[in-house]
């Protein structure tokens, strides 16, 4: 009785590792490529960027692929939870949150968030849209 519920989650991860796993970039060409190891995503980097002529066709075909497996995966997924309607888990009835007043501390959580929202979204943003505007590549100072 369980499994039926956890099915839908079991799917949804597996399918969300495969799919991230083919895409996957940063790792595998810091420690992959030095050592001649390839995974897909580095395969497609190294067809566009080694040689004198770039294969743009056969790095579009390998990415095609990927895709096609992609699609087929969460095509699966879809096929194989359509019946999760069925199981339902059902929470207390009588449950309403509550909300928690902080009296003092409210500004400065709001700090602390209004900080870490800075450094996380907005300063990244920043750093790209200026080195866009940058004709050459250097060090942001």
């Amino acid at each position: 009785m369980t499994l039926p519920v956890l099915r839908p989650a079991i799917l949804a991860a597996a399918v969300l590792v495969i799919v991230r796993s083919l895409a996957s970039f940063a790792v595998p060409s810091v420690i992959g490529m030095p050592g001649r190891i390839y995974v897909l995503a580095t395969h497609i980097y190294r067809i566009v960027s080694t040689g004198f002529a770039t294969d743009y066709g056969m790095a579009a075909a390998v990415g095609m692929s990927a895709l096609v497996v992609s699609v087929t995966l969460i095509y699966l997924y879809r096929y194989l939870t359509s019946a999760g309607e069925k199981y339902v888990t059902i929470s207390t009835r009588g449950y309403h949150p509550s909300v928690i007043d902080l009296k003092r501390a409210k500004h400065p959580l709001f700090t602390i968030v209004a900080i870490v929202s800075f450094v996380l979204i907005l300063l990244p943003i920043l750093v790209l849209f200026y080195t866009s505007l940058v004709p050459y590549s250097i060090v942001p100072g």
